[in-house]
Protein backbone atom coordinates (compact mmCIF):
# COMPACT_ATOMS: atom_id res chain seq x y z
CA UNK A 1 0.00 0.00 0.00
CA UNK A 2 2.83 2.38 0.90
CA UNK A 3 4.58 1.62 -2.40
CA UNK A 4 1.38 2.40 -4.31
CA UNK A 5 0.96 5.66 -2.44
CA UNK A 6 4.56 6.63 -3.15
CA UNK A 7 4.11 5.84 -6.84
CA UNK A 8 1.05 8.10 -6.98
CA UNK A 9 3.01 10.93 -5.35
CA UNK A 10 5.92 10.43 -7.78
CA UNK A 11 3.52 10.41 -10.72
CA UNK A 12 1.91 13.65 -9.58
CA UNK A 13 5.28 15.33 -8.97
CA UNK A 14 6.46 14.29 -12.44
CA UNK A 15 3.23 15.66 -13.97
CA UNK A 16 3.84 19.11 -12.51
CA UNK A 17 7.63 19.23 -12.90
CA UNK A 18 7.67 18.08 -16.55
CA UNK A 19 5.10 20.66 -17.59
CA UNK A 20 1.45 20.08 -18.45
CA UNK A 21 -1.07 21.38 -20.95
CA UNK A 22 -4.21 23.11 -19.80
CA UNK A 23 -6.52 25.99 -20.79
CA UNK A 24 -6.35 29.37 -19.09
CA UNK A 25 -8.68 32.36 -19.14
CA UNK A 26 -9.37 35.40 -16.94
CA UNK A 27 -6.27 34.78 -14.83
CA UNK A 28 -7.11 31.15 -13.98
CA UNK A 29 -5.70 27.91 -15.38
CA UNK A 30 -8.01 24.87 -15.32
CA UNK A 31 -5.97 21.77 -14.50
CA UNK A 32 -7.31 18.23 -14.90
CA UNK A 33 -5.14 15.46 -13.46
CA UNK A 34 -6.41 11.87 -13.13
CA UNK A 35 -10.01 13.07 -13.38
CA UNK A 36 -9.60 15.74 -10.70
CA UNK A 37 -10.28 19.30 -11.88
CA UNK A 38 -9.17 22.46 -10.10
CA UNK A 39 -8.34 26.09 -10.89
CA UNK A 40 -5.02 27.77 -10.09
CA UNK A 41 -3.79 31.30 -10.61
CA UNK A 42 -2.19 31.73 -14.02
CA UNK A 43 1.03 33.66 -14.75
CA UNK A 44 0.75 35.84 -16.81
CA UNK A 45 -2.79 36.77 -15.85
CA UNK A 46 -3.75 38.05 -19.31
CA UNK A 47 -2.97 34.77 -21.11
CA UNK A 48 -6.01 33.24 -22.79
CA UNK A 49 -5.84 29.91 -24.58
CA UNK A 50 -4.06 26.58 -24.27
CA UNK A 51 -0.56 26.59 -22.84
CA UNK A 52 2.19 24.43 -21.45
CA UNK A 53 2.56 25.30 -17.76
CA UNK A 54 4.71 24.41 -14.79
CA UNK A 55 3.54 24.54 -11.19
CA UNK A 56 5.70 27.05 -9.29
CA UNK A 57 4.70 28.22 -5.79
CA UNK A 58 1.17 26.85 -6.33
CA UNK A 59 0.74 28.94 -9.47
CA UNK A 60 0.58 27.83 -13.10
CA UNK A 61 3.44 29.59 -14.85
CA UNK A 62 3.23 29.65 -18.65
CA UNK A 63 6.21 28.12 -20.45
CA UNK A 64 4.87 28.53 -23.98
CA UNK A 65 1.61 28.44 -25.91
CA UNK A 66 0.51 24.92 -26.88
CA UNK A 67 1.09 23.87 -30.47
CA UNK A 68 -1.93 22.88 -32.56
CA UNK A 69 -1.13 19.16 -32.45
CA UNK A 70 -0.69 19.33 -28.65
CA UNK A 71 -4.00 21.15 -28.28
CA UNK A 72 -5.77 18.66 -30.57
CA UNK A 73 -4.39 15.70 -28.61
CA UNK A 74 -5.54 17.29 -25.34
CA UNK A 75 -9.05 18.07 -26.60
CA UNK A 76 -9.50 14.74 -28.37
CA UNK A 77 -9.19 12.98 -25.02
CA UNK A 78 -12.59 14.49 -24.12
CA UNK A 79 -16.12 13.66 -25.27
CA UNK A 80 -17.30 15.17 -28.57
CA UNK A 81 -20.54 17.19 -28.50
CA UNK A 82 -22.33 19.05 -31.31
CA UNK A 83 -23.67 22.49 -30.50
CA UNK A 84 -25.17 25.58 -32.10
CA UNK A 85 -23.83 28.97 -31.01
CA UNK A 86 -26.49 31.15 -29.37
CA UNK A 87 -24.42 33.93 -27.73
CA UNK A 88 -20.85 35.11 -27.16
CA UNK A 89 -20.16 32.29 -24.69
CA UNK A 90 -23.08 29.85 -24.96
CA UNK A 91 -24.24 26.98 -27.15
CA UNK A 92 -27.37 24.91 -27.52
CA UNK A 93 -26.02 21.35 -27.21
CA UNK A 94 -27.55 18.46 -29.13
CA UNK A 95 -29.59 16.38 -28.72
CA UNK A 96 -30.44 17.58 -25.18
CA UNK A 97 -31.47 21.11 -26.31
CA UNK A 98 -29.68 22.45 -23.23
CA UNK A 99 -27.92 25.82 -23.31
CA UNK A 100 -24.45 25.68 -21.75
CA UNK A 101 -21.47 27.98 -21.26
CA UNK A 102 -18.60 27.23 -23.67
CA UNK A 103 -14.97 28.31 -23.34
CA UNK A 104 -13.09 30.00 -26.21
CA UNK A 105 -16.10 30.44 -28.49
CA UNK A 106 -16.10 34.25 -28.53
CA UNK A 107 -15.23 34.58 -32.24
CA UNK A 108 -18.05 32.36 -33.52
CA UNK A 109 -21.27 33.85 -34.91
CA UNK A 110 -24.70 32.84 -33.68
CA UNK A 111 -26.33 29.83 -35.40
CA UNK A 112 -22.90 28.41 -36.31
CA UNK A 113 -22.90 24.63 -35.83
CA UNK A 114 -19.76 23.68 -33.93
CA UNK A 115 -17.90 20.73 -32.45
CA UNK A 116 -17.35 21.01 -28.70
CA UNK A 117 -15.23 18.98 -26.32
CA UNK A 118 -16.56 18.07 -22.88
CA UNK A 119 -14.38 16.84 -20.02
CA UNK A 120 -17.29 16.00 -17.74
CA UNK A 121 -17.36 19.47 -16.20
CA UNK A 122 -16.56 22.10 -18.84
CA UNK A 123 -17.28 22.61 -22.54
CA UNK A 124 -14.58 23.83 -24.96
CA UNK A 125 -14.90 25.04 -28.53
CA UNK A 126 -13.04 22.82 -31.00
CA UNK A 127 -14.05 23.71 -34.57
CA UNK A 128 -16.94 24.84 -36.79
CA UNK A 129 -18.87 22.52 -39.07
CA UNK A 130 -18.53 24.53 -42.27
CA UNK A 131 -21.14 22.47 -44.13
CA UNK A 132 -23.81 24.33 -42.10
CA UNK A 133 -22.35 27.82 -42.65
CA UNK A 134 -24.83 28.72 -45.42
CA UNK A 135 -27.76 27.84 -43.17
CA UNK A 136 -26.37 29.75 -40.19
CA UNK A 137 -25.93 32.84 -42.37
CA UNK A 138 -29.54 32.50 -43.58
CA UNK A 139 -30.79 32.34 -39.98
CA UNK A 140 -28.73 35.39 -38.95
CA UNK A 141 -30.18 37.40 -41.83
CA UNK A 142 -33.74 36.33 -40.96
CA UNK A 143 -33.27 37.27 -37.30
CA UNK A 144 -31.87 40.69 -38.24
CA UNK A 145 -35.02 41.28 -40.33
CA UNK A 146 -37.32 40.03 -37.51
CA UNK A 147 -38.81 37.26 -39.64
CA UNK A 148 -41.11 34.98 -37.65
CA UNK A 149 -40.23 31.30 -37.25
CA UNK A 150 -43.26 30.15 -39.22
CA UNK A 151 -42.19 32.30 -42.19
CA UNK A 152 -38.73 30.66 -42.53
CA UNK A 153 -37.82 28.45 -45.45
CA UNK A 154 -37.45 25.34 -43.27
CA UNK A 155 -36.68 22.82 -46.00
CA UNK A 156 -32.96 22.49 -45.20
CA UNK A 157 -33.00 23.55 -41.53
CA UNK A 158 -32.53 21.04 -38.73
CA UNK A 159 -34.97 20.66 -35.86
CA UNK A 160 -32.37 22.14 -33.52
CA UNK A 161 -31.70 25.19 -35.72
CA UNK A 162 -35.43 25.92 -35.81
CA UNK A 163 -35.68 25.40 -32.04
CA UNK A 164 -32.85 27.86 -31.35
CA UNK A 165 -34.21 30.39 -33.85
CA UNK A 166 -37.53 30.39 -32.00
CA UNK A 167 -35.76 31.05 -28.69
CA UNK A 168 -33.60 33.92 -30.02
CA UNK A 169 -36.48 35.44 -32.00
CA UNK A 170 -38.69 35.59 -28.89
CA UNK A 171 -35.84 37.11 -26.84
CA UNK A 172 -35.30 39.80 -29.49
CA UNK A 173 -39.01 40.59 -29.89
CA UNK A 174 -39.52 40.89 -26.12
CA UNK A 175 -36.44 43.10 -25.83
CA UNK A 176 -37.68 45.40 -28.61
CA UNK A 177 -41.15 45.45 -27.09
CA UNK A 178 -39.75 46.50 -23.71
CA UNK A 179 -37.73 49.31 -25.32
CA UNK A 180 -40.74 50.57 -27.32
CA UNK A 181 -43.02 50.34 -24.27
CA UNK A 182 -40.56 52.42 -22.24
CA UNK A 183 -40.39 55.10 -24.97
CA UNK A 184 -44.19 55.30 -25.28
CA UNK A 185 -44.77 55.42 -21.52
CA UNK A 186 -42.14 58.13 -21.13
CA UNK A 187 -43.65 60.23 -23.94
CA UNK A 188 -47.14 60.00 -22.41
CA UNK A 189 -46.04 60.54 -18.81
CA UNK A 190 -44.38 63.82 -19.74
CA UNK A 191 -47.87 65.29 -20.14
CA UNK A 192 -49.60 63.23 -17.42
CA UNK A 193 -51.21 60.70 -19.77
CA UNK A 194 -51.23 56.95 -19.03
CA UNK A 195 -50.43 54.06 -21.36
CA UNK A 196 -53.15 51.43 -21.53
CA UNK A 197 -51.84 49.13 -24.29
CA UNK A 198 -50.10 49.08 -27.66
CA UNK A 199 -49.71 46.74 -30.63
CA UNK A 200 -47.86 46.62 -33.94
CA UNK A 201 -49.93 47.39 -37.06
CA UNK A 202 -48.20 47.08 -40.45
CA UNK A 203 -44.87 48.31 -39.09
CA UNK A 204 -46.45 51.12 -37.04
CA UNK A 205 -47.82 51.17 -33.48
CA UNK A 206 -51.43 51.58 -32.39
CA UNK A 207 -51.36 53.10 -28.89
CA UNK A 208 -54.30 53.13 -26.49
CA UNK A 209 -53.88 55.64 -23.67
CA UNK A 210 -55.81 57.73 -21.16
CA UNK A 211 -55.91 61.53 -20.97
CA UNK A 212 -57.77 62.90 -17.92
CA UNK A 213 -60.01 59.83 -17.74
CA UNK A 214 -60.78 59.65 -21.48
CA UNK A 215 -59.39 56.73 -23.53
CA UNK A 216 -57.89 57.43 -26.98
CA UNK A 217 -56.25 55.43 -29.76
CA UNK A 218 -53.52 56.91 -31.94
CA UNK A 219 -51.42 55.35 -34.69
CA UNK A 220 -47.74 56.36 -34.42
CA UNK A 221 -44.43 55.45 -36.04
CA UNK A 222 -41.63 53.77 -34.08
CA UNK A 223 -40.02 57.20 -33.54
CA UNK A 224 -43.32 58.28 -31.87
CA UNK A 225 -44.44 60.66 -34.62
CA UNK A 226 -48.19 60.72 -35.21
CA UNK A 227 -49.53 59.03 -38.35
CA UNK A 228 -53.24 59.05 -37.48
CA UNK A 229 -54.14 61.04 -34.37
CA UNK A 230 -57.56 59.46 -33.91
CA UNK A 231 -59.08 62.94 -33.73
CA UNK A 232 -59.77 65.41 -36.53
CA UNK A 233 -56.76 67.66 -37.08
CA UNK A 234 -57.64 68.78 -40.63
CA UNK A 235 -54.84 66.66 -42.12
CA UNK A 236 -52.13 68.04 -39.83
CA UNK A 237 -51.68 64.77 -37.88
CA UNK A 238 -48.03 64.40 -38.89
CA UNK A 239 -47.15 67.79 -37.39
CA UNK A 240 -47.32 66.20 -33.94
CA UNK A 241 -45.54 63.58 -31.92
CA UNK A 242 -47.24 61.56 -29.17
CA UNK A 243 -46.25 63.97 -26.37
CA UNK A 244 -47.48 67.13 -28.11
CA UNK A 245 -50.69 65.37 -29.22
CA UNK A 246 -51.66 64.84 -25.58
CA UNK A 247 -51.73 68.64 -25.11
CA UNK A 248 -54.02 69.01 -28.15
CA UNK A 249 -56.37 66.30 -26.87
CA UNK A 250 -56.49 67.77 -23.37
CA UNK A 251 -57.32 71.22 -24.72
CA UNK A 252 -59.99 69.74 -26.99
CA UNK A 253 -61.56 67.79 -24.14
CA UNK A 254 -61.63 70.86 -21.88
CA UNK A 255 -63.42 72.84 -24.60
CA UNK A 256 -65.66 70.00 -25.86
CA UNK A 257 -64.03 70.26 -29.30
CA UNK A 258 -62.89 66.63 -29.79
CA UNK A 259 -64.10 64.88 -32.96
CA UNK A 260 -62.98 61.27 -32.96
CA UNK A 261 -62.08 59.50 -36.23
CA UNK A 262 -60.93 56.05 -37.36
CA UNK A 263 -60.20 53.48 -34.66
CA UNK A 264 -60.62 56.12 -31.94
CA UNK A 265 -64.37 56.35 -32.41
Amino acid sequence: MNNLFEKLIQKEEKFYSDGFLCPAHNGLATVVNDGVRFNLNCIPKDFSGYGIFKLINNQCVLQHEARNRQKDKYLNSFHTIIGIVCSLDQCLILPEKEIVKVNFIENQEIFSTVILKYNGLDYYYYKELVNRSKHSKYLRNCLSENIKLEKLDKKHLTLFEKHLYGILYNIKVNSLKNKIEFKIENALNRNNALLNSFKKVDGNILVEYIVDGETHKTLISEDLNVINAGICLDGYDENYDLTSLVNVIREGQNNNLIYRVGQNR
